[in-house]
């Protein structure tokens, strides 16, 4: 059945956010401008608030820009990783770990939209019956 498929990913979407549980407070505020760990975590939170809602409403339309938005979220992961790349040849940041938790971070948010895109193809499929 479509609807457990669709489900299926959003399990997902909560371990990936207990998947490391914070050993204390990192002080990321003094990356702001230098990353863009904040764009992607709007991005990948309205990806699967989208995602769930195209399900409940049966919107196809929405579902389609889910799909479109991954795309955004995947070119920040991008530019996140080479602006944290950059950070580190540059000897700008002497805390080496807290650059490496930034990319953790990020990947873990471009996995979460993943997932959201995940639950959009399944409800184009629900609608459509097209495999995306």
């Amino acid at each position: 059945m479509a609807g457990d498929d669709i489900t299926q990913g959003l399990p997902r979407v909560e371990e990936l956010f207990e998947a490391r549980k914070p050993k204390g407070l990192a002080i990321i505020s003094e990356f702001a401008g230098k990353v863009h760990i904040q764009d992607m975590a709007v991005a990948a939170i309205r990806m699967v608030t989208d995602s769930v809602e195209a399900f409940v409403q049966r919107d196809l339309e929405l579902a389609q820009k889910v799909l479109k938005e991954d795309d955004t979220v995947d070119q920040l992961f991008n530019k996140v990783r080479a602006d944290l790349i950059h950070i580190i040849q540059e000897k700008q940041e002497d805390d080496v770990e807290m650059v490496l938790d930034l990319l953790m971070i990020a990947k873990y948010l471009e996995r979460i939209g993943d997932h959201a895109e995940n639950v959009a193809e399944w409800v184009v499929y629900l609608l459509t019956g097209e495999h995306v």
